[in-house]
């Protein structure tokens, strides 16, 4: 267990550094970023990453960004998530904090939120 959170760290340094992060949306909270040149397509199955980074500290959490990797579905305007990787400092910088490569359901894109946006960029980008 301890050799995948150091190759997910290691993986995320690495790509952390030499990633282009475009700005997709942001608000009080949050400002979420999308690595452009991450995209992968397969049919109208489009996978990217991004970066959930928090503005300010969350009481009772550990970590001041996420990041991501979603798979977004372009004809039927779903997404899912494929790995996550919490992080100790913004832009996934720091220590890795929490993460996850277990698969999520396929999951409705709902219009005016953060995944819309996201789902936006990656299928237009295309």
């Amino acid at each position: 267990m301890h050799k995948v959170i150091l190759m997910l760290w290691l993986l995320i340094a690495s790509t952390s550094a030499q990633a282009a992060w475009v700005l997709v949306t942001s608000n009080e909270e949050a400002a979420i970023y999308a690595e452009i040149s991450s995209l992968s397509k397969s049919g109208e199955v489009i996978k990217m990453w991004d970066i959930t980074d928090f503005k300010q500290k969350i009481v009772g959490v550990n970590y001041s960004s996420v990041k991501s990797l979603r798979e977004y579905h372009c004809k039927t305007k779903q997404n899912r998530t494929l790995s996550y990787v919490s992080m100790s400092k913004n832009m996934a910088g720091g220590l890795v904090v929490n993460s996850s490569n277990f698969a999520r359901q396929w999951s409705p894109v709902y219009p005016g939120g953060i995944v819309a946006a996201l789902w936006k960029t990656a299928c237009t980008k295309r």
